[in-house]
């Protein structure tokens, strides 16, 4: 049962691209509606009572219902005002049913469609929902990792940790983790993506977040430490640690005595390399020091197109495409 409501909600969310669309919601717009026949005035037939006539045998939406065959009739005579205030339409499953018995275009379209739709699952739309869920149409400047090519030598981290040093919190730290979320054959390291709308730069208290040269998110000295950035980012790519050029000194919780002085926290990030902005290209050294040519930096755009273009000839057996655009989509291929 599960099964069957997955495809028949595939078959309405199909409903939208056929030509048979305006058809499709007069009829529903007149479907509580009473309607005259030959017979006389019929009482509206809700979605309630249609059920409990079903019940009973007493309605058949397939065969015979005066309310469905004068239906077509109504929308002949007044065709501009059938559709009139509706906005939305629900129906249930006996109604759909009769619609799709009832316009054999409609039928057809219907079943086309989720077929193409169905056997294009596993690859398209599958895709385009991980890009979405993920978020990565935010990214300027994503690190994904080929796992083709990578063989987990952990280059990239250590090269991330030589080029930045001691500099900014007295100790080397790293400003990428080799792990996250897959989108297909790539793995979404967590770092850092340099967002078209960064969360992590609302709110900080004195203002020490900031876009650089680049781009790039910009943590500058000032930082106390307050972590607001890091809850802000939706991905999990700041991290707070401890600052050893910055001490302060807090009460002891165990004993009575003198304060002890702990190390502040700081917050990090990826700033591809270049903070201050010398140069005029960023390069990153996690993407350089990769013997496999397994690390890149993409835009969320570029990351989605290189992964659809491996899947083309499954797109097309399915009868769609790739296009890249505003938003992007999948289309059905027209000979």
């Amino acid at each position: 049962m599960n099964r069957f409501r997955g495809v028949v909600l595939v078959m309405m969310l199909a409903l939208s691209a056929t030509a048979c669309q305006s058809r499709f919601v007069r009829t529903v717009a007149f479907w509580r509606q009473p309607v005259a026949t030959p017979q006389g005035p019929q009482p509206a037939i809700g979605v309630k009572a249609a059920m409990q006539k079903q019940m009973a045998g007493a309605f058949d939406p397939r065969v015979g219902d005066p309310q469905v065959q004068t239906l077509e009739t109504r929308m002949k005579l007044d065709p501009q005002n059938a559709a009139m205030h509706l906005e939305l339409a629900q129906l249930n499953r006996l109604d759909f049913l009769g619609m799709l018995h009832k316009f054999a275009v409609l039928r057809r379209r219907v079943v086309e469609q989720s077929l193409a739709r169905l056997r294009s699952s596993n690859v398209g739309h599958r895709i385009l929902d991980e890009y979405i869920a993920q978020g990565l149409y935010e990214g300027q400047s994503i690190l994904v990792l080929d796992l083709d090519n990578c063989t987990r030598c952990d280059a990239c981290t250590r090269a991330c940790v030589d080029t930045h040093g001691t500099a900014t919190h007295g100790i080397p730290v790293p400003r990428l983790l080799r792990d996250g979320r897959r989108l297909d054959n790539f793995v979404v390291a967590t770092s850092c993506r340099s967002c078209t709308d960064p969360h992590c730069m609302v709110g900080c208290p004195v203002d020490s977040i900031h876009r650089g040269k680049h781009l790039q998110i910009v943590i500058e000295d000032h930082c106390i430490g307050c972590g607001l950035c890091a809850e802000n980012c939706p991905y999990g790519s700041i991290f707070m640690l401890p600052n050893e050029r910055s001490h302060v000194q807090i009460p002891d919780a165990i004993s009575i005595g003198p304060d002890r002085r702990v190390a502040q926290l700081k917050a990090t990030n990826c700033d591809l390399c270049d903070a201050a902005g010398d140069r005029s290209f960023p390069r990153p050294a996690c993407v350089a020091a990769c013997p496999h040519d397994a690390a890149f930096r993409m835009t969320g755009t570029q990351l989605l197109g290189h992964v659809m273009k491996a899947h083309t000839e499954d797109l097309a057996a399915a009868g769609l495409r790739f296009r890249i655009s505003t938003p992007h989509a999948l289309e059905r291929i027209v000979e």
